[in-house]
């Protein structure tokens, strides 16, 4: 009977858990919809001092004090900057120029293989009704891709929330920097004494949670980018530097952004020869197993894994309610909430191995 009773208890913690995990998600999903507009410069400061803190944490265990490492990383992120900026940029700026100039003629080579395409459709003896089906397709597909690019403007100054907010992250970021630990103790000193010791354990699962997300994932988007953009180079695709750019940005958001970098690496390909086309997204593929298989696994091995069907939950979720900026914030919130259900429910904590 006792065995029952134990049973029956630990289950229902189990579904009050998951209840009120999903109240909370909903409840800080409803806050940051609600107060959006503020967020963009605050996030990027968070993401930067992600980044930074490392480093930052090195000068400190070397009796440098706190201020004056905050300013050496900054210095050298300013270093490295310019010589990206030096090296890099003017390849970029030509290599958007070289687009921007060849665009009407890939659009015209777009539209003629559309029509080819469109040509043999019709030779086609389509069962009946198939065919209705299909044009209706074909319209709202038309309907979705002119919504998707007049809607570019509007969705990249969304994403970058302007020049203010540029400069706002890091100077937001800096003073962060600076005061952690004052602001680490501030927070747990809010909480009644007895419960610190496991409010400290929970913000630092957290803090495991997140950091290793953001850290690792960026580091492989530049180790996956940088591959990207060897192999495009080697075989002679237009605009590499630039396909190789992008595809390390987008492979910051899984699942969804390889594909689309890869596709629109393929496609740019497709305009010099079908079969550069077929090479490029064998190479994609190839890398993107690579990734799956070797990178991701050695360089994201101190982060929180979650599984597949809730990071495709969580994209679109955070795609939804917030568009591209949703889509950077959502597997780490996903990543928060399995911390703490594993902490609340099994009293379990992650194993933690990352710094604090």
């Amino acid at each position: 009977m006792n065995e029952n009773s134990e049973r029956s208890r630990q289950a229902a913690i189990l579904f009050a858990a998951i209840i009120g995990g999903i109240f909370l998600t909903a409840l800080l999903f409803l806050l940051v919809y609600e107060i959006r507009g503020v967020l963009p410069p605050f996030i990027y400061a968070f993401i930067i001092v992600y980044l930074l803190r490392p480093l930052v944490s090195f000068f400190v265990s070397k009796n440098i004090p706190r201020i004056v490492a905050v300013s050496l990383v900054y210095l050298l992120v300013l270093l490295v900057m310019t010589v990206i900026f030096v090296f890099l940029l003017p390849l970029v700026i030509v290599q958007v120029k070289e687009l921007v100039s060849h665009f009407p003629e890939y659009l015209k080579a777009g539209l003629g293989y559309f029509s080819q395409a469109r040509i043999a459709f019709y030779k086609i003896d389509l069962p009946k009704g198939v065919e209705p089906i299909l044009t209706e397709i074909g319209v709202r597909a038309r309907a979705q891709a002119y919504h998707v690019f007049s809607g570019l403007p509007e969705t990249t100054a969304g994403v970058f929330g302007g020049l203010l907010n540029l400069i706002l992250a890091p100077i937001i970021a800096f003073y962060v920097l600076k005061d952690l630990p004052v602001m680490k103790e501030t927070v747990i000193g809010l909480f009644p004494p007895r419960y610190r010791e496991e409010i400290f354990h929970v913000l630092k699962e957290i803090d495991f949670a997140v950091g290793g997300f953001l850290r690792g994932q960026i580091l492989v988007s530049l180790v996956v980018g940088t591959t990207i953009g060897v192999f495009l180079l080697a075989f002679g695709v237009n605009f590499a530097i630039l396909l190789g750019m992008l595809a390390g940005i987008l492979n910051i958001i899984p699942y969804f952004g390889p594909v689309f970098g890869g596709g629109v690496a393929a496609i740019i390909a497709l305009f010099q020869s079908p079969r550069l086309a077929l090479i490029v997204v064998i190479g994609m593929i190839v890398i993107q197993q690579i990734d799956s298989a070797i990178i991701s696994p050695i360089i994201m091995r101190h982060a929180v894994n979650l599984h597949p069907v809730v990071v495709i939950l969580a994209l679109l979720i955070g795609g939804t309610l917030f568009g591209f900026l949703g889509l950077l914030i959502a597997i780490p919130i996903a990543a928060v909430a399995k911390a703490l259900l594993l902490h609340y429910v099994y009293s379990q904590p992650v194993e933690l191995t990352d710094e604090a």
